[in-house]
């Protein structure tokens, strides 16, 4: 065992959190983390590809060059780049909702587990009658085990009691990880342009912070967090995938010198 209290770790760090020891002492992750800063790093990689095409576009244009010899082929891998980059960060902003939700339920299970019904164990473990449970299912019930006074503050389950931003978060982030993850013809479309592709990738960064920060406010709403996930801030979130594609940028260019 170690004490870490004077190590500055966040004070809702997850019970499951691993620390750094050696050269990597001091730092410490959890799988949510890097989940959500991949996301962002999708969404960046996906927008700064398209603002490079159509300043690409323009250059030409402002040079009086005929934009036609653009190579074909090159303008459309960089728009493939452009729907891979966001597909891929709204597939990771849905991995990272339910690993947070996930973790918030694992965190408080080893916490209490003493105390806590063997039923509530169950389910916050994602299970009930050894049938895994969806994802809508465990944000509307975790916050009823976790809060002191039980209440539930958030409901999916019911059409007409569902609000904002859960219900646009099902209907269209679920739906497009769902379709992505297993198409059929007979589900939400993926085949979009670029701009469309991109839209939805930034619409899912949107929603899948508000959620996560909706039932986290539920289970705990006298804390000010989730800290250790530096309060879900948009901004810095966006502001760090800024700086690991420049790095990416920078060594890409470092390499074809």
């Amino acid at each position: 065992l170690m004490d870490c209290t004077k190590i500055g770790y966040p004070r809702d760090l997850p019970y499951q959190a691993r620390i750094g020891l050696g050269h990597h002492a001091g730092s410490g992750n959890v799988e949510e983390l890097f989940l959500l800063r991949d996301s962002f790093f999708f969404f960046e990689l996906a927008d700064q590809s398209l603002l490079d095409l159509k300043s690409r576009v323009e250059y030409y244009k402002q040079n009086k060059q005929d934009v036609s010899d653009l190579s074909t082929k090159e303008v459309q891998l960089q728009n493939h780049n452009v729907c891979a980059y966001s597909r891929l960060s709204v597939l990771s902003f849905f991995s990272f909702v339910e690993a947070f939700v996930n973790s918030v339920g694992y965190d408080f299970l080893k916490r209490n587990e003493s105390s806590l019904s063997e039923s509530d164990k169950e389910i916050l473990q994602g299970k009930k009658k050894e049938r895994y449970l969806a994802l809508e299912y465990k944000i509307e019930k975790f916050p009823s085990i976790i809060r002191p006074d039980k209440k539930t503050h958030i409901v999916i389950s019911d059409e007409k009691q569902i609000k904002e931003p859960f219900r646009t978060f099902v209907a269209q982030v679920k739906q497009l990880r769902d379709s992505s993850v297993h198409f059929s013809p007979l589900k939400e479309p993926i085949w979009f342009n670029p701009s469309g592709w991109l839209d939805k990738a930034r619409s899912a960064s949107r929603l899948c912070l508000d959620v996560s920060l909706e039932f986290w406010n539920a289970c705990y709403p006298n804390r000010n967090g989730p800290v250790y996930l530096d309060h879900l801030n948009y901004d810095k979130n966006i502001e760090l995938a800024k700086e690991r594609v420049l790095v990416q940028t920078r060594l890409h260019l470092s390499n074809n010198r």
